[in-house]
């Protein structure tokens, strides 16, 4: 199920227009005003040692917002954000490696974004060298990881529906979508029948029988939760189970409806295929 993963990786973009230059601009101003003034109130501090404060308090401004909101004020304005090759939140380990590189390709002082610009211009995903080294691009907010649709089995199912749905879960707090922007749907071929599509805290699964599917999924499902309930189902076609269960429990649901609802075995086949809801 690791396909899944790599192939989306290899598609995903990042942003080379003109609003990634504005963004840039306005974050530099304001890292450059920040340091100005925080530098100017330290009084306390010798001024041969004003320059090095600067840099760290400008490079901080980066490096801050970067780990903890996947985006900066600049980069906000402009509807910008980082991301990973997956399309999961930028994190410190990638924010620290960005921002790192700031000193070579974005350093105000020096040659200021031309590095930067000719490698995103150049690059095959639009990455800068701090993009490159760290895995990560900038792409709108609203941008999704490209479908993949790939071969898999049920024994792989439960790590992959785990990596989504923590996927969902770092996307844009802003997405219109109950449940995250993205859902995996898993079938088997060539007719397509069973199918699964899980997102977080949603399973909507193929039902093959008349019966009231609560009390048949949970005679078949152990790690069903006893608070999950059932808005709507059609017989022999649909059930939606809606659940407040974590990504491991849920994941751990799927493999057992293919494997004891539907009674698969581990090395059945399916196809999975990731799907942007927006």
């Amino acid at each position: 199920m690791d396909n899944v993963k790599a192939d989306t990786k290899a598609l995903l973009i990042g942003d080379a227009t003109k609003s990634r230059i504005f963004a840039v601009g306005i974050d530099n101003l304001g890292a450059m005003f920040l340091a100005s003034l925080l530098v100017a109130r330290c009084t306390g501090i010798p001024e041969s040692v004003h320059g090095v404060v600067a840099v760290f308090i400008y490079l901080g401004y980066f490096g801050l917002q970067d780990g903890a909101w996947s985006t900066t004020i600049g980069k906000r304005l402009f509807g910008l954000r980082i991301a990973r090759l997956d399309g999961t939140a930028c994190g410190w380990r990638a924010a620290l490696l960005r921002t790192v590189t700031r000193l070579i390709e974005v350093n105000p002082i020096l040659l200021g974004g031309l590095p930067a610009g000719l490698m995103i211009a150049f690059s095959k995903r639009r990455q800068r060298l701090g993009d490159w080294i760290a895995g990560t691009v900038v792409v709108r907010r609203t941008a999704s990881v490209p479908t993949a649709r790939v071969s898999t089995r049920v024994s792989d199912v439960q790590p992959a529906i785990e990596r989504l749905l923590a996927q969902n879960e770092q996307m844009d707090a802003a997405s219109p979508v109950r449940g995250g922007q993205f859902c995996l749907s898993l079938e088997r071929p060539p007719d397509g029948e069973p199918w699964v599509q899980v997102k977080t805290g949603v399973l909507n699964i193929f039902y093959p029988t008349d019966t009231d599917p609560l009390p048949t999924l949970r005679a078949a499902v152990p790690s069903l939760p006893p608070d999950t309930t059932c808005p709507g189902w059609e017989a022999r076609k649909f059930a939606t189970l809606e659940l407040d269960a974590p990504a491991s429990v849920l994941a751990a649901i799927v493999k057992e409806l293919f494997v004891h609802f539907y009674d698969f075995p581990d090395d059945t086949e399916l196809t999975a295929e990731v799907i942007d809801l927006t």
